[in-house]
């Protein structure tokens, strides 16, 4: 008897650890159906340091969305690397559309940093057709160099042999 109730107690001790040492819920739900995962708080997918993590390496006739197409508050962030090494979006795209910031019609659309100490590029068409920036703007003003104290602002090029370097201007 004496061997059964310290067998009875030994139990109950390791039961108690397991029921104290136990964490607590973190008040989120995480639902993983077929091919869904749904989580009621912050969701976090992650790889070690050095590893690679991809998501929607295999869909090459899909869509990927990443972000609420009716996102109302707090933001979608992608971050890249913050020290060297070149950051890239749509890197395998040669013939598709690409669209940044094309549902935007009254918000701020903003490329580079004001205070960046880097070289900002925007390039377009190496061949025929037409590069066009501000295309939609009809009744806006339009400001290229407006930051600009101590440097040149140079439209066209100094080695264009052909074509013509046009600049309109309107009446008051």
């Amino acid at each position: 008897m004496k061997k059964l109730l310290k067998g009875l107690g030994l139990g109950l001790m390791i039961l108690l650890l397991v029921f104290v040492a136990m964490p607590g819920s973190a008040g989120a739900t995480l639902t993983l159906g077929a091919l869904t995962a749904t989580s009621s708080g912050a969701l976090t997918l992650d790889a070690a340091a050095a590893s690679a993590l991809n998501i929607g390496s295999a869909a090459v006739g899909g869509v990927i969305t990443i972000g609420h197409a009716s996102l109302q508050t707090g933001n979608t962030v992608i971050n890249g690397g913050i020290t060297g090494g070149a950051n890239t979006l749509f890197n395998n795209v040669t013939t598709s559309t690409i669209a940044i910031g094309g549902a935007l019609t009254s918000g701020t659309l903003t490329l580079g940093n004001a205070a960046a100490t880097g070289v900002t590029v925007i390039s377009g068409s190496t061949l025929a057709g037409t590069n066009s920036l501000f295309a939609a703007s009809t009744t806006s003003d339009i400001t290229l160099g407006a930051g600009l104290t101590t440097g040149n602002l140079t439209l066209g090029k100094s080695t264009q042999a052909a074509g013509i370097t046009t600049i309109y201007g309107g009446t008051a």
